[in-house]
């Protein structure tokens, strides 16, 4: 991680762009996961 400083808007913009979904466990705690989306641009990023 370059700057943790902007780990939460950096975490808040994948979400709104559909990269990564957002969830709750049942303590109320964050849990982030890798959508289909992201998954097919890391490939495309690798191809490049």
């Amino acid at each position: 991680m370059d700057d943790p400083r902007f780990l939460e808007d950096d975490l808040t913009t994948l979400v709104d762009l559909g990269l990564l979904d957002l969830s709750y466990n049942s303590k109320g705690g964050r849990l982030f996961s890798l959508k289909r989306a992201a998954a097919r641009f890391v490939e495309s990023r690798r191809r490049a």
